[in-house]
């Protein structure tokens, strides 16, 4: 490599000391290692590992066997450091590469090598010193499978060997010392003749190899040598018989069970008898063994796995994605290595997801696993993905890395979507049903009533008892009505932020009333306020309806515990994933029969009731379920038969303050409609019925009334100069909607009140009444006296009509 490039080195060099700072500001362009931007990820980790650790380690990679090393070794290097940095490991160490070039070559063809105290002459400080060093070099693959370089991990033990030469040298003083070095050592000591025949042995051998003394003496020290082993002992022995000096191998021996242990062997010569001291280091090669076959089937699940995978640094830096991801934005790993997880194009496309992903690297950085569900835009095509992030850390517990783990679930959630669809479909026939049951039968009541107000001579008792009947009956099936729109998650909402511990508390008489005196009803309340913003009078209604169900469950008689709670989750509900999150829990726990499992499924389904004819509409759980879903939360079931049933409420958690409890007018009992005093009205209805009907009604009160058929109507109307009071308008119209209308005359004519009218409407209920008074229909003549009444005040007071 040529020229004076400068590289930014990796993220992961960040944390690696004053040697990973001397990494990311070296000059490159001398080594015989590339730029670190193009490491393979093979090296990355290794350089990552080696740098979040406090022992001496270095790295020698590629054909020239660059140096890298962690700041432990850099004390190992003295003067050589930080010189040594990328240079090749030949000529960092010129002076002892005869002695450790063969080591070398052997972990570079494949097999790893251990060494305990060898001894090396080495020149650190500009003048030889006799050295040892204890140290294993492990061959590093790169994503090929092929040695691609030498990871060693080491400690000098020069001081360690002094101080047992000086033992020894005193122990050897009398002979007495020398055998209870030889009785008690805890590593096997042998001495053979050239002949390779056993001397002398010690204690250890029956420890370690569960060999007796008396089997070994006067045997063959290659007879007990596992047999694949046997060669290169011989070898090894002979080269030891030759050498003046020390010697170090390894081979596999025979344990009295016929398995083998790996033994590291140093041995010495003096005359015709070769002394050798073995250390067992099984549970080493095992382990060593063991993580190289670990590494390389992780890699190749890594490489073949369909699921979405990566390594990220704790920052939350991509070093490294699988193909299977990389496919899914028909991307190639160069495109997006060394990039924030949020900043590649598996989030980007997708509004909103970088913020969460980019929030979520630091909490699992500090030790946390997270999972979500999410929709992701890859490639043009929104795709379901059930998404894990979880830490890796090192022995210590520090995080060194983050894990990211996609699995692509569009399919299954299609096919759950498709069953569920079969399900509605099967349901709508009950529904049907359902709704065409209870409103004939309304419907009979109002017809009969009406008949009956025709007769003549009827007397005013009787009159008065069938319009009674016909408005109570009008009230019946407009709560009907509202409890279908509350199952559909279609009802217009007034949410307000209030504490669920204190309304719940409110309602407590309510519902020991309700539940009759043989029913004890016990609370478990949060002792911290629960701000939740939902619509106050479902949320009501919701758990007077649980109440009720648990009432008739107990057959009038038993306990209903009612807990209050904030929680930080909502478990897995139904086969859906957990949601992470605040939300307040309200739990109505009883003792009665329990829910057999056949019917668990379907009692939220509107009509659907276990109870006798008469003692139930079927709609109670149907409530609860929709106004809990339109609230963003949802409603969990736990029962056992014959022991009782807890419903649970998970609502999510408000971050604002309680609103204050708007003041309702003072209706003063069964007021009478108040005169119009000749106030103008733009009533807008696309129904001619319904606009004749509403425009005779405010035409009997005292109002004067235009009918505008269309909300463009209406416009045309207001613009040409046409002076109204107030605008009484439906929500629901072909072409402009009540609301759009109301917006554009907000926005044209501020001054000008407009009154909202509707039965139903997927507008109000999405996205609520933009702040516009609503009438709810059916609404009776009073109702609507009294809101055009307060909208018209002031203008009526002297400020006069557009």
């Amino acid at each position: 490599m040529h020229g004076t490039t400068r590289a930014t080195a990796p993220d992961l060099l960040v944390d690696g000391g004053e040697t990973g700072a001397l990494m990311r500001a070296l000059d490159w362009s001398g080594s015989p290692l590339e730029q670190p931007h193009l490491w393979p990820q093979s090296l990355r980790s290794v350089v990552g590992l080696l740098l979040a650790s406090k022992f001496p380690m270095f790295v020698a990679w590629g054909p020239e066997l660059g140096l890298l090393y962690n700041d432990s070794y850099a004390e190992i290097l003295g003067a050589k450091h930080p010189w040594a940095l990328g240079r090749r490991f030949q000529d960092v160490w010129r002076e002892i590469w005869p002695e450790i070039s063969v080591l070398v070559d052997e972990t570079m063809a494949g097999n790893a090598v251990y060494r305990e105290d060898l001894p090396l002459v080495m020149n650190r400080y500009g003048y030889d010193e006799q050295t040892w060093f204890t140290f294993s070099y492990s061959p590093v693959r790169d994503e090929s499978g092929a040695v691609a370089g030498v990871y060693c991990a080491c400690t000098e033990t020069t001081e360690k060997v002094r101080l047992n030469q000086k033992l020894e040298a005193k122990v050897s003083e009398t002979a007495a010392e020398r055998d209870r070095v030889w009785l008690n050592s805890r590593d096997l000591l042998v001495v053979v003749g050239a002949d390779g025949i056993f001397r002398a042995v010690n204690p250890a051998w029956k420890t370690i190899l569960g060999r007796d003394p008396d089997e070994l003496i006067g045997g063959s020290f290659l007879d007990f040598v596992w047999a694949e082993d046997a060669v290169a002992t011989q070898s090894a022995l002979d080269e030891a018989a030759a050498a003046s000096d020390l010697t170090d191998f390894q081979n596999r021996f025979t344990h009295k069970d016929g398995t083998p242990r790996w033994i590291s062997w140093r041995t010495s010569v003096e005359g015709d008898l070769v002394y050798a001291y073995g250390r067992d280091v099984t549970d080493t090669m095992a382990n060593a063994d063991a993580l190289e076959r670990s590494e390389a089937r992780t890699r190749s699940i890594f490489e073949t796995s369909y699921q979405f995978q990566g390594f990220l640094s704790p920052d939350g830096i991509l070093l490294d994605a699988n193909p299977a991801s990389l496919a899914g934005i028909s991307a190639r790993l160069y495109d997006v290595v060394g990039l924030p997880l949020w900043d590649t194009p598996w989030f980007t496309g997708t509004p909103g997801l970088p913020e969460i992903m980019k929030a979520a690297i630091p909490r699992v950085a500090s030790g946390q696993m997270l999972r979500a569900e999410f929709d992701v835009n890859l490639l043009g095509e929104t795709r379901t993905f059930d998404f894990s992030i979880r830490p890796i850390t090192n022995a210590s517990g520090a995080v060194i890395g983050i894990v990211p783990d996609a699995i692509d679930i569009t399919d299954q959630r299609r096919t759950e979507e498709a069953l569920r669809q079969a399900q509605k479909m099967e349901a709508v026939g009950q529904l049907t049903g359902g709704v065409a049951h209870d409103f004939n039968n309304l419907l009979t009541i109002i017809r009969s009533s009406s008949d009956l107000l025709r007769r003549p001579g009827l007397s005013e008792d009787r009159r008065e008892r069938y319009i009674t009947a016909i408005a109570d009956t009008v009230d019946r099936a407009s709560k009907l009505t509202g409890q279908l729109l509350a199952f559909a998650r279609r009802q217009a909402l007034k949410p307000e932020v209030f504490d669920v511990v204190e309304h719940v508390a409110d309602i407590l008489d309510m519902m020991r009333t309700m539940a009759g005196a043989r029913i004890e009803i016990r609370t478990e309340m949060s002792d911290k306020p629960c701000l939740i913003e939902a619509d106050l009078g479902q949320f009501e209604t919701a758990i007077i309806n649980m109440a009720v169900n648990a009432r008739d469950a107990m057959n009038g008689e038993g306990t209903l515990t009612v807990r209050v709670a904030s929680v930080v989750q909502v478990p897995s509900i139904r086969g859906m994933n957990a949601r992470v999150g605040d939300f307040v829990s309200v739990a109505l726990s009883d003792t009665g029969s329990g829910i057999p499992a056949d019917a668990l499924v379907q009692i939220f389904e509107p009509f659907y009731t276990t109870k006798d004819v008469g003692k139930g509409t079927g709609l109670g759980l149907s409530q609860v379920y929709g106004f809990v879903k339109q609230s963003g939360g949802d409603v969990d079931v736990e029962t056992d038969v014959g022991a009782g049933t807890t419903f649970t409420l998970y609502l999510p958690m408000s971050k604002r303050d309680a609103t204050e409890a708007p003041r309702s007018e003072d209706r003063g009992g069964a007021e009478l409609a108040e005169h119009g005093h000749g106030r103008r009205v733009l009533v807008v209805e696309d129904n001619a019925d319904v606009g004749n009907f509403s425009t005779q009604v405010l035409h009997d009160l005292g109002y004067e009334t235009v009918w505008a058929s269309s909300a463009e109507d209406a416009l045309k109307r207001l613009d040409a100069g046409a002076s109204f009071d107030v605008v009484f308008s439906d929500v629901v119209m072909p072409g402009t909607s009540g609301v759009e209308l109301a917006q554009q005359i907000r926005l044209r004519f501020p001054e000008l009140p407009v009154v909202l009218t509707s039965g139903y409407s997927e507008v109000l209920a999405e996205k609520g009444t933009h702040g516009f008074d609503l009438l709810q229909k059916p609404y009776a003549i009073e109702d609507l006296s009294r809101m055009l009444r307060r909208v018209t005040q002031g203008r009526w007071s002297g400020a006069g009509s557009i």
